[in-house]
C-alpha cells in the first residue's frame, strides 16, 4: 500500500510539473515574440540602426495595417509576416507601438467614413482581385497598406511593390522582405526634426528640365531640403549642404 501511495504521489507531483513547465512556456510564447532566422542573409533580422531608431522613440506610435478580412493566400501571408516584424518593433521600442489590423471597410472611428476613402486620400491605390464565382465574377478591391501615426503626424505605407496586373509569388516574397524597411522608413519620416540639406548643381550646363523637375518635386523634396546651387556664382561650397549632386554637366569647369 506504501508503494502505491508513494507511486501516487509522485505521478502527482510529476503531472503538476508538467503543468507548470507548459503554463510557463505558454506565458513566455505569448509575451516573447521572436523568430529564428535561418537565411543566410538574416532577412527576418531587425538590423541594428532600426533598433536604435525604435529604441528612441519618445511617445506612443500607432500603426494601422489594411490586411484583415478574405484574401487570398498569399496575401494573408504578407499580413502574418506583417504581424511578426511589427510585434518585434514593439518589444524593441519598449511596448511603444499600439497595432491595430483592420478591414478598409471598417468606420474611422466616430465617424461614417471608411478608411479605403482616407486610404485614397494618401495615395494608396487599391488591387483589384477578380474573383471567379459560379454565377460569373466578382471584384475584390484590397488594400495592402498601413498607415503609422507618431506625434500628430500620419505616414503612409504601401507594403506591395508588385504590379496589380498579375500577383505573383515572388512579387509577394519580396514585399515580406521589405517589410523591416518599409516601417523602418516610415518611423524615421515622422521623427527626423531635421531633414538633410541637398544642392542641385547649375552653371555648367547641368540639365534643368522637366525630369529634373519631377525628380525634385516628387522624389527629393519629400526627404530632403533641396537647393539649387550656381558654381559659377558661389566661390564655396557652404558645409551647412550634405550633398552636392552635379548632373551630366556639358560645360568645363573653371580652376
Amino acid at each position: 500500500m506504501n508503494q502505491k501511495s508513494n507511486s501516487g504521489k509522485r505521478n502527482k507531483w510529476g503531472w503538476l510539473l508538467v503543468a507548470v513547465v507548459i503554463g510557463g512556456v505558454n506565458f513566455l510564447a505569448s509575451t516573447i515574440h521572436k523568430r529564428i532566422d535561418l537565411t543566410d542573409e538574416k532577412r527576418f533580422t531587425i538590423s541594428e540602426p532600426v533598433k536604435k531608431l525604435l529604441g528612441n522613440l519618445d511617445g506612443m506610435a500607432e500603426v494601422d495595417v489594411f490586411l484583415k478580412g478574405d484574401m487570398p493566400a498569399g496575401f494573408k501571408n504578407l499580413a502574418s509576416a506583417a504581424s511578426d516584424m511589427l510585434q518585434e518593433f514593439k518589444e524593441d521600442a519598449n511596448g511603444r507601438i499600439n497595432i491595430r489590423f483592420l478591414s478598409p471597410d471598417d468606420k474611422v472611428d466616430g465617424t461614417q467614413t471608411t478608411y479605403s476613402d482616407t486610404l485614397a486620400s494618401f495615395g494608396l491605390v487599391p488591387i483589384n482581385l477578380k474573383i471567379q464565382l459560379k454565377a460569373g465574377e466578382k471584384s475584390q478591391y484590397l488594400y495592402p497598406s498601413a498607415l503609422v501615426r507618431y506625434h500628430g503626424k500620419i505616414w503612409p505605407v504601401n507594403l506591395y511593390s508588385g504590379t496589380q496586373a498579375v500577383i505573383t509569388p515572388p512579387e509577394l516574397n519580396s514585399s515580406e522582405a521589405l517589410l523591416e524597411y518599409k516601417f523602418a522608413y516610415a518611423l524615421n519620416q515622422l521623427t527626423e526634426t531635421h531633414r538633410p540639406m541637398v544642392a542641385y548643381a547649375i552653371g555648367n550646363g547641368e540639365p534643368q528640365g522637366d525630369n529634373v523637375y519631377d525628380l525634385a518635386e516628387n522624389v527629393l523634396k519629400k526627404n530632403y531640403t533641396l537647393r539649387l546651387f550656381d558654381l559659377q556664382k558661389e566661390p564655396v561650397i557652404p558645409d551647412t549642404f550634405h550633398l552636392l549632386v552635379v548632373v551630366k554637366p556639358t560645360e568645363t569647369f573653371a580652376d
